[in-house]
């Protein structure tokens, strides 16, 4: 995997491949699109957004896909420090090719928005 912003723990990532595998045994590939999505508060962060999804009606080969996301008070991605008034905006992205459990970095994204 590429650098990215958002850590994945080892708890985030078993959600994530038994969902996958779960409807890889029960043929939802290709029959339908299907998507979950969870959070995980995690402390000095905030709470993380996972969004994962199958999409097989793109023009891109059919895989599974996943956003990452926290909106966080939290500068946590480096040494800056953080300022007030400020709301750092984290998004990295993923995919996982249709017959594969390995994670692709697409993109990792950092925006800052002041008050």
């Amino acid at each position: 995997m590429g650098k990215t912003y958002i850590p994945i723990t080892e708890a985030n990532k078993k959600n994530i491949l038994n969902f996958i595998g779960m409807c890889r045994m029960n043929g939802l590939e290709g029959m339908a699109e299907p998507s979950f999505s969870f959070k995980d508060i995690r402390e000095d962060i905030g709470t993380i957004i996972f969004d994962v999804f199958y999409n097989c009606r793109g023009i891109t080969e059919p895989s599974w896909n996943m956003t990452v996301k926290v909106d966080s008070d939290v500068r946590f991605h480096d040494s800056a420090a953080s300022k007030a008034g400020e709301t750092y905006c984290y998004l990295d992205s993923y995919r996982i090719e249709k017959d594969s459990l390995e994670f692709k970095t697409k993109t990792s994204k950092f925006n800052v928005f002041s008050f």
